[in-house]
């Protein structure tokens, strides 16, 4: 079997799930207390960050200069900083689809989020 027939089933498995989780997280609350969206974003986005630095100091070998010089240089590059915009708009959207899971169900929710493949590439032709 091809890698990219496994990458495919493992992808749709992963996505499928998360939409699962996410909903079932947010619907059958315990004691019906809800936890704030924002906190589960910021959440994910603090592992991504550890998750990078990790990877960031496996690139440079030991936390010595050359680790803190590789990370500044990472940073505050123009290419980094030019990056902020749509992560901003990345960690919004994020909090918008917790909304739109507590509020439609698993199914609509998946068909209408794959939908912006469509309308992208009828954009773009």
């Amino acid at each position: 079997v091809e890698l990219k027939w496994i990458s495919l089933v493992l992808m749709v498995f992963q996505n499928t799930l998360l939409v699962l989780i996410m909903r079932y997280s947010r619907v059958y609350a315990n004691d019906g207390v809800l936890y704030l969206t924002s906190t589960a974003v910021v959440m994910s986005e603090l592992f991504k960050f550890i998750i990078a630095i990790t990877g960031t100091f496996h690139e440079s070998s030991s936390i010595s200069k050359g680790f803190i010089a590789h990370l500044k240089d990472e940073i505050f590059h123009v290419d980094t900083i030019k990056l902020a915009v749509p992560g901003l708009l990345y960690t919004v959207q994020n909090n918008l689809l917790f909304i739109a899971l507590s509020n439609l169900e698993a199914a609509i929710y998946q068909v209408t989020y794959q939908l912006k493949i469509l309308t992208t590439a009828v954009w773009v032709s």
